[in-house]
């Protein structure tokens, strides 16, 4: 997916991001497993790591064969892992370490950006839904990159006086979603 980067380069992707020595694509795995497709993988002498145009704020849902319900995304999770977006809100999940990301948890939670992230599997504690996921953002978060993320946390925005809600979460929604994993075309002998 490097060749999916940004033209400006380097120091201007920087210039966009919050945190120094950061920054990422912000392409959807669907995204990228299109790119995969239709060109084959990259070989590092293909690109150099440039980085990234700042994430906008909504990006409209469209009509993608990558992407599946939740109850289809637990079915095909039983024969690999499934990409999704995960609902970042900060301070919340940068602190997450052992626990389980719920996403906002106080008034100063503020949402930043959907993030891609790898399902890997599913398991029920004391009653909730539990997501094993692997981050992108390396091994600094969670347990080396590794943290659980609740299914069962919807969220919606109620605006109030004076504001509107975000797109996002304009409908009631859960913290991951847009699951996508390849489909590959049938191998012609």
């Amino acid at each position: 997916m490097g060749l999916m980067r940004d033209q400006g380069g380097h120091t201007k992707a920087l210039a966009n991001y919050e945190q120094e020595k950061h920054y990422c694509y912000t392409h959807s795995v669907a995204k990228g497993l299109d790119f995969i497709l239709d060109g084959g993988i990259p070989t590092e002498a293909h690109w150099k790591y440039e980085g990234c145009r700042k994430p906008r704020a909504y990006r409209p849902p469209k009509d993608d064969p990558h992407v599946h319900i939740a109850d289809e995304m637990l079915y095909h999770l039983q024969f690999h892992p499934i990409g999704a977006s995960l609902a970042l809100f900060l301070p919340d999940y940068s602190t997450i370490k052992k626990g389980v990301y719920r996403g906002p948890t106080s008034i100063d939670s503020v949402y930043k950006c959907p993030h891609a992230v790898s399902i890997y599997a599913i398991e029920v504690v004391d009653g909730e839904t539990i997501a094993l996921v692997k981050s992108t953002h390396g091994t600094e978060l969670g347990d080396k990159g590794y943290f659980r993320v609740s299914l069962d946390t919807m969220l919606v925005e109620v605006p109030h006086k004076g504001k509107t809600a975000n797109r996002d979460f304009a409908r009631p929604c859960r913290l991951l979603s847009r699951f996508c994993f390849p489909k590959l075309p049938p191998l012609q002998v």
